[in-house]
């Protein structure tokens, strides 16, 4: 391929390789993240999410069968495949981080400061956030308990 198109000649091979291709990749080009949670979720009928499937990625039980405009996509046959166990503690694993983690915002709430001070503080601290972009609330309570740089 030159410049994302096929040669001619790699491209006369393809009619005679379409059972070789389809065995590789299946029939469906794939699904992007968004689209993968929502067929995962109608399988299992558990409120599966895009960071789920990105989870079930970098965990090496998804593996990308190709992209669309930079972002991976996952084959159906793959997705169907993935135990359901998995599924399910990928998303209790997210549900228990929400649980003991706070947004900026509700961690500014939580401390009763503004947004920008909650910003500054922890940016001074070395306080990043985790997961979904939310900090543990252990670390924001520590904020609460031990003031430090304003």
């Amino acid at each position: 391929m030159d410049d994302k198109r096929w040669s001619h000649a790699v491209a006369s091979t393809l009619p005679d390789r379409i059972e070789e291709i389809r065995a590789a990749v299946g029939d469906h080009p794939g699904l992007g993240s968004i689209k993968a949670a929502e067929h995962l979720a109608q399988r299992t009928q558990l409120d599966v999410e895009r960071v789920d499937v990105q989870a079930l990625a970098e965990q090496g039980l998804l593996k990308p069968v190709g992209e669309f405009k930079g972002h991976p996509m996952y084959a159906l046959r793959d997705l169907d495949n993935l135990p359901e166990e998995q599924i399910i503690t990928t998303v209790r694993e997210r549900h228990a981080w929400v649980e003991k983690s706070l947004t900026t915002k509700e961690a500014a709430a939580f401390l009763g400061w503004p947004v920008g001070k909650f910003e500054v503080d922890a940016e001074r601290r070395g306080m990043l956030p985790g997961s979904l972009d939310r900090y543990a609330r252990t670390d924001v309570e520590e904020l609460r308990d031990r003031p430090g740089p304003t």
